[in-house]
């Protein structure tokens, strides 16, 4: 099985060596994600392997879960290495039972995380160890198998919802949409995404469920990852917004493009949602910021990245991982063959999850005015039984005040009556 795990060496070639990639901690201290990672390494060597469960709490070596109390969880396991690829296929319990070293598979958007180990002559620090700078006094310090650290392009991340299929359509190459894993009946959907292709061009129309100092993005790359990938990005707050053509050359805030190749743009407020809607060429000819949209290509959905500041069009590290569509997603590039604009009904998906809040606000705003005019029919009915109260009781005030006068008169009458009789 090859040699020695080497997981306490001790080399100070911990995961997290300050490269300054932007992958890690975003605003606000999230965690880094090897941070309390449940892992499965495997090593093959033709049809010999090894596969274990390991769990790390930060940055350094995993170790096996048996480390911190907990068990060997996979119930069944298998690995070959054939022409240089690794094929594995292993399984394991939704819920182990093992709170020590497993995380349990439930039904949300799950962070998943990936690595390949370094390989002799590929190596990648930041910054440059001595094997880089040819400086180190053991060339052979990365062994065949050894869990190591696997270097700064060597590793991946996404958000994926095991219980639900990803839903980037893609089978119609003019038009297509995508649907937040987690959304319930289509209806407040976090996500949703349309395009449609127009001729040469392509519309889109994103909606996100953010607040108002959040931002909404659509990306486009060849690889999944942020580094090299075409972005769209707005926001609004109602009184200030923006929408903007950027490109993002490391993970890190994309920058905004020389050359703004999108058109029809606005961003809009839809209730709880913010919507972007924009038309940009499926080839825009700007090779150094744009991605060509005339070949496959793997589509990005970000949001909930703080904005910063409006006036100067500046966005925060995002708090979600952003997710990335399953496969590549085809659109049609001969011009003839798409000539309709997206439909209205195609918003169904976006506007059903909108209409809800808008409902639900036409709803309230409703009941405030029936509740506004029943307090005021409830007020004037209130002020009359008062009036009257008032009037009885001044009434009775008034009523018994002047009956005993009326008495003393009636005596007085009656004794003079009395006396005139007896004269």
């Amino acid at each position: 099985e090859g040699e020695g795990e080497g997981e306490g060496e001790g080399e100070g070639e911990g995961e997290g060596e300050g490269e300054g990639e932007g992958e890690g901690e975003g605003a606000g201290g999230n965690l880094h994600p090897m941070d309390c990672a449940d892992i499965v390494i495997v090593a093959a060597r033709g049809h010999t392997h090894r596969i274990r469960d390991y769990y790390t709490r930060d940055r350094s070596s995993p170790r096996e879960d048996k480390f911190y109390g907990g068990d060997y969880s996979l119930t069944a396991a298998i690995a070959k290495e054939s022409k240089g690829v690794t094929t594995a296929v292993f399984r394991r319990k939704l819920n182990t039972g093992d709170g020590s070293g497993d995380h349990v598979i439930s039904n949300t958007l799950m962070q998943m995380i990936w690595a390949v180990g370094q390989t002799s002559s590929e190596y990648h620090h930041s910054p440059s160890s001595s094997l880089e700078t040819g400086e180190a006094s053991n060339e052979r310090f990365y062994q065949p198998d050894e869990i190591k650290y696997h270097g700064g392009r060597n590793r991946q991340q996404t958000s994926i919802n095991f219980f639900a299929s990803d839903r980037p359509s893609g089978s119609d190459p003019c038009t297509g949409s995508y649907v937040d894993p987690q959304c319930s009946d289509n209806k407040n959907c976090d996500y949703v995404a349309e395009w449609a292709v127009e001729g040469s061009d392509v519309h889109f129309r994103v909606v996100a469920k953010v607040t108002t100092d959040q931002w909404v993005a659509i990306g486009f790359s060849d690889d999944t990852m942020m580094p090299n990938s075409d972005i769209i990005v707005g926001a609004t707050n109602g009184d200030k917004s923006f929408i903007q053509d950027r490109y993002a050359f490391a993970r890190q805030q994309p920058r905004v493009d020389v050359s703004e190749d999108i058109s029809k743009a606005s961003v809009s407020r839809q209730g709880q949602h913010t919507m972007l809607e924009f038309t940009r060429p499926l080839n825009s000819g700007d090779d150094a910021d744009d991605i060509s949209l005339t070949t496959c290509k793997y589509f990005l959905f970000g949001f909930g990245g703080p904005v910063t500041d409006y006036d100067r069009m500046q966005i925060g590290y995002h708090t979600k991982v952003p997710i990335v569509s399953g496969q590549r997603i085809c659109l049609e590039t001969n011009p003839q063959q798409c000539t309709s604009p997206l439909e209205p009904d195609l918003t169904k998906l976006i506007s059903e999850g909108v209409r809800d809040d808008d409902d639900n606000a036409t709803t309230k705003r409703g009941l405030n005015q029936e509740l506004t005019i029943l307090y005021a029919v409830v007020g004037v009915l209130a002020a009359l039984v008062v009036f009257l109260l008032v009037l009885i009781i001044i009434f009775a005030i008034c009523y018994c005040m002047t009956k005993p006068t009326l008495y003393t008169l009636s005596g007085i009458e009656e004794t003079k009556d009395h006396k005139l009789q007896d004269f």
